[in-house]
């Protein structure tokens, strides 16, 4: 009963937004904010990432700051999941090459928007794909109320991913070993909403070359956007050969093979999550510009 109520919940409230954008700004694509990293273009229909930067003209400060600290020497950085930039644009300074996959049609056009309103085109490029084990088209729902929550078509049609009436389409996927079969990064953050599990498995090369990876962890995603469990994603994790992992909000770090798999239990028990799961080298090996 309470998850049809917050189901219903979200659905008005979306519906009053969106009917009182299409009122007063139809033709709009959105709205440009004064934020601490720079100007931004956002979607004040989104209800997360947008309302974050429009109310608070920032973006997740603490999270941030541990990717700094931890970019330290590195020269290159891919971010799988970018959406409108938020993240990654704040880390462009860090960095002597970015490269941003945002698979969602429109939230990658407010991406190249921001990339250029930041005079950031000259070391940031931008792929509008998804990640995926294999090239292949993938079915992907574009949200709206959170379109950072955008994703492939889960296996399970919870009402949490389609309230707000995603757009269904067609995108163009690619695997990361053969979109970079000649190149490698430093740093890998990773955040698709479910998808990791099958994008990591078409980035094994990838990943395997770089010193920092960076993955996201919401046990719902991956139960019912992926139909996996917590031991398949142990089990893809511990395949990349990491010298050390952390959890930043639980605090536990230490080797993958002592504490990936007992960390993540205990997350699921707890009904908890992770923004990202750190994976480092302790020895490494830094991509030339």
């Amino acid at each position: 009963m309470k998850k049809r109520i917050s189901y219903w919940v979200k659905y008005t409230r979306y519906r009053l937004k969106d009917w009182l954008f299409e009122k007063l700004a139809s033709k709009s694509l959105g709205v440009v904010v004064s934020t601490d990293f720079g100007p931004m273009i956002c979607d004040p229909r989104d209800n997360h990432v947008s309302r974050q930067l429009i109310k608070w003209g920032g973006y997740n400060p603490s999270e941030i700051g541990r990717y700094i600290e931890l970019s330290e020497g590195m020269n290159s950085l891919l971010v799988v999941g970018s959406h409108i930039g938020a993240l990654a644009l704040q880390l462009a300074d860090y960095f002597d090459e970015l490269v941003c996959i945002e698979a969602n049609p429109e939230t990658f056009e407010l991406l190249q928007m921001n990339i250029l309103l930041q005079n950031l085109g000259h070391k940031v490029q931008a792929l509008n794909v998804a990640v995926t084990s294999e090239d292949r088209p993938v079915e992907f729902l574009c949200s709206r109320e959170n379109s950072g929550g955008s994703k492939r078509v889960p296996v399970f049609s919870d009402d949490n991913f389609v309230y707000d009436r995603p757009d269904l389409m067609t995108v163009t996927g690619r695997s990361l070993d053969s979109l970079f079969r000649d190149r490698r990064f430093d740093f890998i953050l990773m955040d698709i909403e479910g998808g990791e599990l099958d994008a990591i498995r078409g980035a094994s090369n990838l990943i395997k070359s770089c010193s920092a990876f960076v993955v996201e962890f919401i046990p719902n995603h991956l139960a019912r956007v992926a139909n996996k469990t917590a031991d398949d994603f142990a089990k893809i994790l511990l395949a990349l050969d990491f010298d050390q992992v952390e959890f930043p909000r639980f605090g536990t770090r230490g080797s993958p093979s002592d504490c990936l798999v007992e960390t993540l239990e205990h997350i699921i028990a707890a009904d908890g999550y992770e923004d990202g799961l750190i994976f480092t080298r302790l020895e490494r090996h830094v991509a030339k510009p």
